[in-house]
């Protein structure tokens, strides 16, 4: 993402036909500039010790990083940096990673469908940690962070067991004739996939010859499905198992992704999210329903409400209608218009969720408008009176209030009027 790169078109194009009147208009001039990044963190066992091996794959296309013009070519660098702590915030381990990217095409900087992956590995005790992860564009000096919390097994206290599942791209074989595993970080799925694979490994502490394995599918509401069903014999104590997934088998939606090992005396499982979606779907976004209702800052009600009763045929066909005819640049492969506003939905859920999602809050609506404040103050423990913010936007010369009335972090909107009349000024 390029923070000038689309100021020339000022505030977004609003050619609309009636049935895509908007209120409010999205102010597409601020964007955040805050790059994208997805991780996957899968643990396997480590042979011969009392600890487990942790991998932390990072994944971010080359559009929302900021490349320089250099000699030949373009040139990017991030810093990417893995904090794990336990319960009570000790540092375990920490990376700090430094990346530089080489293009000779500019095209290729713009890209979404080019990526710097990265390949992290730790050696933790079993536990449960905090992982907290940023990367930050050295040269477009901004950062992301993201954090949960893992359960790091330990996958030898049972007689059979599996590790965790790594979701691959695919597969490629090196000058000696070793397979190696993309991983798809993503977790998910698009139409223009044909293929994805499960990678993992099954542990046994016995002398077990034969297990069946299942993989299964379970959907929102727990149906389950099985894809892949069959009997392998066991390499020893440890077993790698390596299945291929079409694209033909699935249909769009999120689900667990399970798998399932039983031998004559035990039976071990595993499971981990996977989101099979239609290609020209947001990548923040987990479905297009939901998709549908995140639009709400952008389209109409009436509108939304005739979306909603549509066929997925026809949710698919006026969902890209309506994007496209938004697109600051056609004939390109990205939407500016449709990836800004989806990833800053997706920053106001990490951060200002309570009882409701972060982007359906008074803070989520005024960040996905209007965009990034240029500066917040914040003001938890005040004496003399309830837990406000104040949202300062210099180009309306505007503050804005946010007071947390009930005290459980729902941050209300206390002057809207001054809102309404930023929003009206960017018409």
């Amino acid at each position: 993402m390029k923070s000038n790169k689309f100021f020339a078109a000022a505030l977004i194009i609003l050619a609309f036909t009636a049935g895509y009147s908007q209120l409010p208009e999205f102010n597409y001039q601020r964007t955040s500039g805050i790059p994208v990044f997805y991780y996957d963190l899968v643990s396997f066992a480590k042979p011969g010790s009392d600890s487990t091996a942790v991998t932390v794959y990072t994944k971010i296309c080359y559009d929302e990083l900021q490349f320089l013009k250099t000699e030949p070519g373009f040139r990017a660098t991030y810093e990417l940096t893995i904090l794990l702590t336990d319960k009570k915030g000790r540092d375990k381990a920490h990376r700090i990673v430094n990346k530089e990217i080489n293009e000779a095409l500019f095209e290729n900087t713009n890209s979404r469908t080019l990526f710097s992956i990265t390949k992290t590995n730790f050696v933790l005790k079993p536990g449960i940690y905090n992982v907290n992860i940023s990367l930050t564009d050295l040269d477009g000096k901004k950062t992301r962070r993201m954090k949960s919390e893992v359960e790091v097994p330990e996958f030898f206290s049972q007689k059979l067991m599996i590790s965790d599942l790594l979701i691959a791209e695919s597969l490629n074989t090196d000058s000696t004739g070793i397979k190696i595993i993309n991983p798809n970080v993503f977790g998910n799925f698009l139409d223009n996939q044909k293929f994805l694979y499960v990678y993992s490994e099954i542990y046994s502490l016995e002398n077990i010859q034969d297990v069946k394995i299942k993989l299964k599918l379970a959907d929102k509401d727990n149906n389950e499905k099985v894809i892949k069903k069959f009997t392998k014999k066991l390499e020893g104590s440890i077993t790698p198992v390596l299945l291929k997934l079409g694209r033909k088998e699935l249909k769009n939606g999120k689900y667990d992704i399970i798998m399932t090992v039983e031998s004559s005396k035990y039976v071990a499982g595993q499971k981990r999210p996977i989101l099979i979606k239609w290609q020209n779907m947001p990548s923040a976004s987990e479905d297009l329903d939901e998709a549908i209702e995140q639009m709400r800052w952008i389209a109409k009600s009436s509108f939304l409400k005739k979306l909603r009763k549509m066929d997925e045929t026809g949710k698919k066909r006026v969902f890209s209608e309506f994007w496209k005819s938004l697109d600051p640049s056609p004939g390109t492969e990205e939407n500016e218009i449709m990836d800004e506003y989806y990833k800053r939905v997706e920053i106001a859920t990490e951060n200002f969720g309570t009882f409701l999602p972060g982007w359906k809050t008074d803070r989520g609506m005024v960040y996905i408008i209007l965009g990034p404040p240029d500066d917040v103050e914040r003001h938890p423990f005040e004496v003399s009176s309830k837990p406000y913010e104040v949202w300062f936007y210099q180009q309306f010369n505007r503050d804005l209030y946010f007071m947390d009335e009930r005290g459980y972090g729902e941050y209300r909107l206390i002057n809207p009027e001054i809102f309404w009349e930023m929003v009206n000024r960017t018409r």
